[in-house]
């Protein structure tokens, strides 16, 4: 690829995903001409005590609708939703918080996946048509422990049975505060990916001893205003990027329109 066909070639990115979305967030950036380092800030595990997950997916019934919330909660759950549910997938209404999820199921099942076009996150996936009337019926929603509720609290006020399917939990990685700050020292990284408020406050913690100078040089990617109000208090003044979700497409999209409006 030629100086002028990469776009990003003057971009040092930190991508603090887990793997393999870390990768797959990377790849095209580093295509795209970006210099590109990994630093997980949290590391995913499957949850094995699944006795109430598989309990609920074995009475799965033709036409009920399944939300999920990420890739991981497609990676984790699948393998048991396809030896425990006599109606998966073809039988089920399958729903995706945005594109990249949707995408990830749907190259899974073979599937059509719904999920928001415009607004790909909680609130956006809350608005769609498929969510609206659903007073007495059973949606089932795959996730990760813990997060946030608004999705289970909606669902249940507009009438809905709704059973939230925890498949794997978020722990902090086994990174130390010195290699995240030699990192930063050696790299003078433009752009730091931060996607969920458990790795932002991972990052606060990890860099609380970092020169403010060198947190305020960089600028943020975030996936969600709730990340970047995580980042106010650390990073007085910091720039942030705002993504529409936060898939590889949503990332890579935000960075160009980004290097666009700034000359970069």
């Amino acid at each position: 690829m030629s100086v002028f066909e990469s776009p990003l070639r003057d971009l040092r990115i930190l991508v603090t995903r887990s793997a393999p979305d870390a990768e797959l967030i990377g790849a095209p950036l580093v295509e795209l001409g970006a210099l590109v380092e990994y630093f997980p800030l949290l590391e995913i595990e499957p949850i094995t005590a699944l006795t109430d997950q598989l309990d609920l997916i074995k009475k799965l019934r033709v036409g009920e609708r399944l939300i999920f919330i990420s890739r991981n909660a497609v990676r984790f759950s699948l393998p048991y939703l396809s030896a425990h549910s006599q109606y998966w997938p073809r039988e089920l209404v399958l729903i995706a918080v945005g594109a990249g999820t949707a995408q990830y199921l749907a190259d899974c099942t073979g599937q059509l996946v719904i999920y928001p076009k415009l607004q790909q996150n909680s609130e956006g996936l809350l608005a769609l048509d498929e969510l609206q009337q659903v007073s007495g019926e059973r949606i089932y929603l795959m996730k990760g422990e813990g997060g946030r509720t608004l999705i289970e609290r909606t669902l249940t006020n507009r009438g809905a049975e709704l059973h939230a399917l925890a498949w794997y939990r978020r722990q902090n990685a086994n990174s130390t505060a010195r290699q995240l700050n030699n990192l930063l020292k050696i790299n003078n990284f433009n752009i730091i990916l931060l996607s969920s408020v458990e790795a932002a406050a991972q990052f606060a913690r990890l860099t609380s001893e970092v020169e403010p100078m060198t947190l305020k040089s960089c600028v943020y990617l975030v996936v969600s205003d709730r990340v970047e109000k995580c980042l106010e208090g650390l990073v007085p003044d910091a720039k942030f990027i705002r993504t529409n979700g936060a898939g590889h497409k949503a990332i890579t999209q935000a960075l160009l329109r980004w290097v666009k409006n700034n000359k970069i």
